[in-house]
């Protein structure tokens, strides 16, 4: 029976005459720095540019997920909307009504769209709690 292999650390330190440090294997950062040595001081600026990257990342899956799924129901519920209004039929109290949902249907799809072009994660306080800024994440 083969016993467990500890998994590899992404830290390694190093010691060479008048130099030391560690070096950082972290996919994050993996094309900036090409296994390269970095000074001490610096592990705490790419940890955390690692920690940032590794976060938007994540948002960004999430988002897309969430833009795909809401996409398909949204066009469902504007192929129905679509069929209603095309009825010669329909009183006009009921044709309004399907106005102000296409209406809805619209802006929900620009929400939607949003959710794709987050460039970072900036987070924002609500009263449920924090909550991602959208629009400034955008920029």
């Amino acid at each position: 029976m083969a016993l467990p292999r500890k998994a590899p650390s992404a830290r390694h330190s190093f010691d060479l005459p008048g130099r030391t440090g560690v070096i950082v294997q972290h996919p994050a950062v993996e094309g900036l720095l090409d296994s390269q040595m970095v000074p001490a001081g610096a592990v705490g600026v790419l940890e955390s540019r690692a920690r940032d990257e590794a976060r938007l990342e994540g948002v960004q899956l999430a988002a897309r997920e969430i833009a795909h799924l809401l996409n398909n129901d949204l066009a469902v519920a504007v192929g129905l909307v679509e069929l209603l209004q095309e009825r010669d039929d329909l009183p006009a109290h009921l044709r309004d009504m399907l106005f102000g949902a296409a209406q809805s249907l619209d802006s929900a799809a620009r929400h939607v769209a949003q959710l794709q072009g987050i460039k970072r994660v900036i987070v924002k306080e609500t009263p449920a709690g924090q909550s991602l800024d959208l629009e400034r994440s955008r920029r």
